[in-house]
């Protein structure tokens, strides 16, 4: 049943990734087939919530999904209001350059930026709006387009935990009967664990980026 629940979700990637859809057709066709799904694998409105039936149950989940979409849509609305007024204004070329003063090694500047910058906006935006400011920004710093996403994703995942001001928090609070100080410190845990890779990882892809295909020892893209 856990491999009927995520086919949707698995078509989508499909077809965004494999057949070059756009997100919104990927989308409407994933929407279609988790509506199948969920009315003949799951019972939907016969067996689940028979009191309702099919189609009262489905427009209530329609309803109740477009509300979570505005939700989303405004948390990340003022992180991409912020981008378009940095881009009209010019002001992304005057960080660049203010980056430039700070540091010309493009380790420290995949620091800055890939890490310190995108888990900001992660933990004020989410929802991926930090890979969204942060990689156009890499790329005019000088980064390949591949390695600029890749060095963003990284940051990325690694503040997903308390990201969107701590909206992924939320659904954990609803379905375990931890308190959101016990989750949380667990949580804080696993980052004290593992979050220290992740600055490494970045350090790595930016000297193989920068290596010119030569290879390089362990030290030399750990230490300046």
């Amino acid at each position: 049943m856990a491999g009927l629940a995520a086919l949707p979700i698995l078509t989508i990637l499909v077809l965004m990734v494999g057949c070059r859809w756009s997100a919104a057709r990927a989308g409407s066709t994933g929407l279609l087939l988790a509506l199948v799904i969920a009315w003949l694998g799951f019972g939907y409105g016969s067996r689940v919530l028979p009191e309702l039936g099919a189609g009262i149950a489905t427009v209530g989940a329609l309803g109740e999904a477009l509300f979570l979409a505005l939700t989303i849509l405004w948390i990340i609305f003022p992180a991409l209001c912020i981008h378009e007024l940095q881009t009209r204004t010019g002001a992304i070329d005057v960080l660049r350059e203010a980056m430039g003063r700070l540091s010309d090694d493009p380790r420290i500047v995949a620091l800055l930026v890939a890490w310190f910058f995108v888990l900001f906006i992660e933990g004020a935006a989410g929802f991926g709006t930090s890979v969204a400011l942060a990689a156009p920004f890499l790329v005019s710093a000088g980064f390949g387009r591949v390695e600029a996403v890749s060095i963003a994703l990284i940051g990325h995942a690694v503040g997903v935990s308390f990201g969107a001001v701590g909206t992924p928090i939320l659904p954990q609070l609803a379905v375990t009967p931890f308190s959101g100080g016990e989750l949380a410190a667990a949580t804080a845990n696993y980052h004290v664990l593992l979050g220290w890779l992740m600055p490494l990882v970045v350090m790595w892809l930016v000297s193989r980026a920068f290596a010119g295909g030569r290879k390089i020892l362990l030290i030399q893209w750990l230490w300046p």
